[in-house]
Formats: structure tokens, sequence, C-alpha cells
């Protein structure tokens, strides 16, 4: 059976080995980061002045302001006292964006304390939001070690719907901005006009739209911009990141790639909204990934198979996820990868197009769902225009 999530504290990884504060404190090699005046005013000094924590109840300012990585971990942990957290919450995204070599030691714990740390209810959307962009901006920063620890914990039996979830949107985030999309609107829905984002859509209240939380991807745009950072000038979502996030979320979905798959995660029924959210999270990473090598076709093969088979889920918001990460598939393939599939050079994507296409067709006509049968529409349009944009020879 699940666990009840544990927040803050110790924390126990997926292979039972518990994690202590202790972990952490033989690091004294890392150098602190010196905030500015209007850095800490503005984060976590604030806070404990205007809570009455400053002062007499703290010693100076490096109990109050985390100055390094493991600082930050160790306040993060502190479950019984959201007041630090908080503060911690405050103070990492400027952290971790200015953080040396040591980030690559501690990114995944720190990935770890950032999630689970507790907070308490006044104010929470803003530190909700705070937790997102600072989620964005490390797995950002430190891709591989963070992208790891990340997928555990969408699959971990000690997290909860909305961690997943969480998760889920702090890797979109830091996939966009590690490929200049950050840039551009933080909504997905920019990519598939004429299509509700089904991260928009409440699949409880009959696919009327309801408020959705984009917390750290507007965070991470707004951060960025307010401390004038250079916007990157190359794809650092390379085909490494995207192999490594993509294949083990893909593999893992229903439980088969997954040691110990009786531990109660249950995203393909129980939890079906991380399996939708999942998917368009899957598709986004296509669309970053586009311009970034040869992975790109190797990894749309395999997800289009896990797209056919979960275009026959019961739920239709799955399906109105696997529809819409279909489109965003066909918008990242190059024209050289459709030309090698239809030429036969590429026989895994050439399979992977011809069962979407089979479901599709299907769909088209037959879905009970008035949303799946316009989104499988719009798939068939996508479909098109690659045609089109191939050379008039192929």
């Amino acid at each position: 059976a699940p666990r009840e999530t544990r927040w803050g504290g110790s924390s126990e990884d997926d292979d039972g080995v518990s994690t202590s504060d202790s972990s952490i404190d033989s690091d004294d090699s890392l150098s602190p980061y010196e905030m500015s005046s209007e850095e800490e005013e503005s984060s976590a000094g604030r806070i404990l002045r205007e809570r009455g924590m400053s002062g007499g109840g703290r010693q100076g300012r490096a109990e109050g302001v985390p100055r390094t990585v493991r600082e930050l971990v160790l306040m993060l942990r502190k479950g019984d006292d959201t007041i630090a957290t908080e503060a911690a919450l405050q103070t990492a995204w400027t952290l971790i964006t200015h953080a040396g070599d040591e980030m690559a030691l501690h990114g995944g714990e720190l990935l770890g304390a950032l999630l689970h740390a507790k907070v308490s209810a006044v104010d929470e959307e803003a530190v909700e939001a705070q937790r997102a962009g600072a989620l964005s901006a490390l797995l950002a920063k430190v891709p591989m070690q963070a992208g790891a620890q990340a997928v555990k914990e969408v699959y971990s039996p000690h997290v909860d719907v909305c961690q997943r979830l969480v998760v889920l949107e702090a890797m979109t985030g830091a996939a966009r901005l590690l490929s200049s999309l950050h840039s551009a609107s933080p909504s997905v829905s920019n990519t598939a006009p004429q299509a509700l984002p089904p991260s928009a859509i409440d699949p409880r209240s009959g696919g009327k739209v309801s408020r959705t939380r984009v917390w750290g991807i507007r965070s991470l745009a707004k951060q960025s911009a307010s401390t004038n950072l250079a916007a990157p000038t190359r794809n650092r979502f390379t085909a490494e990141v995207a192999t490594s996030w993509m294949l083990p979320l893909m593999a893992q979905y229903d439980g088969k790639g997954r040691e110990g798959r009786d531990d109660g995660v249950d995203i393909v029924h129980r939890d079906f909204l991380v399996l939708g959210r999942m998917l368009v999270t899957l598709g986004s990473f296509m669309e970053a990934s586009g311009p970034a090598g040869l992975a790109t076709p190797v990894l749309a093969a395999a997800l289009l198979d896990l797209l056919s088979a979960v275009t026959t889920h019961s739920q239709a918001y799955v399906r109105r996820c696997a529809l819409y990460c279909t489109t965003q598939v066909f918008a990242s393939l190059a024209p050289a990868s459709v030309s090698a599939a239809l030429q036969g050079r590429d026989p895994a994507l050439a399979r992977g197009l011809e069962k979407i296409g089979t479901k599709l067709s299907f769909m088209h006509v037959n879905d009970n769902d008035e949303e799946c049968r316009n989104l499988a529409m719009l798939c068939f349009q996508s479909s098109e225009g690659m045609v089109r944009a191939l050379p008039s020879g192929d």
C-alpha cells in the first residue's frame, strides 16, 4: 500500500536508504554565495523580519538566510519549522542559479528537499510558485543529476498526486528554459490552436475549463527577466538530456518497467491525472528536443508506441492528452525524419506513425468524446502538414 508523504526532516529514497541532515554536513569546501542587500531584503530576510524571527530569535544572517547549497538543503528539511523552510524557498532560485560546481554533487538531494519541504497555509500560492520556480531552475542547472531524481519522485510511493504533477510541470519548465522556449508564452496551448491544452481541462467537470497552475514555467520566466539573465544561444536540452528524462518516464508508467510494481503507485487507473499530465510533458520534451539532434526520431518512435497504447484508455482526459501529445510529436519531427520513415530507412518510426495513424482513423469517427474527435482531426491536419513540408521528390 502507498505510504503517507513525509514532509521535512529525513527522507527515504526508493531503495530504502535513509538520507538524514548529517549526510551533507561533511562538505565544508562549498563557497557561499553572498547575496546583495536587495536580494536578501526581497527574500528570506524579509520573511524572518516580518514574522519576528530575526534579532533575538536567531543569531546573525547565516542562520536566517542560506548561503550555500548545503545550508539550503538543511533549512528545507526543517519539517517542524515552516518559517525556516519558506525562507529557504524564497532564496532557493537565487542560490541555484548562482551556484557553482557543488550543485552537481547535491542536485538530486536538493530536488527532493525542495519537493518535500513543508510550508504553512499562509500565502501558500506565492510559496508554491517559489517552489516550482526553484525546481525548474534546478533541473535546468544540472539536468542529468536532478532529472534522475525527478523521475524517481514521479514514481515514488512516498509522494501524492499533487507532488507528482508539480515535478512534471517543473520538468516541462526546465526543458523550455534549456531549449530557449521560455521566451515564448508559458502556456503549452500555443502549439495547438483550435484545441484546449489538456492541463486546463478538468476531467471531472465535463470538459469545462478550470484554473490551472503553471507556477514552474511562469515563475522561472519572470525571475529570469528580473535578474536580466541572458537567454541561451543554443539548445541545451540535448539528446542526452531528452533521452535520460523521457525513456525512464515511458518505461515505468504501467509498472512493468519498475521494480516493486506492487508499491501502490497507479497512474494508469486511479491517478490517471498524472498519466495525462505526463503525456503532455513528454510531448513538450519532444518540442524542446526537436532541433537537438539524432535522438528525436528515436524518441518519437518510442513515444508514438506509448501513445498508441493509451488512446484506448477509459478516461477521455487521458485520450485527449494522448492526442494532444501526438500533435506535439508531429510538430517536432524534421522533414528528413519523416522522409526516412516513409522511404523505409527508419522502420521504427514508420511503425510508430502507422500505428498512431490507425488509432486516429478510428477515434476521429468513433470516440464517444467530442473533444477527442476534434483532436483526432487536428492530428490528421498536423500529419498532412508534415507531408506537405517534405521535398517534392519524397
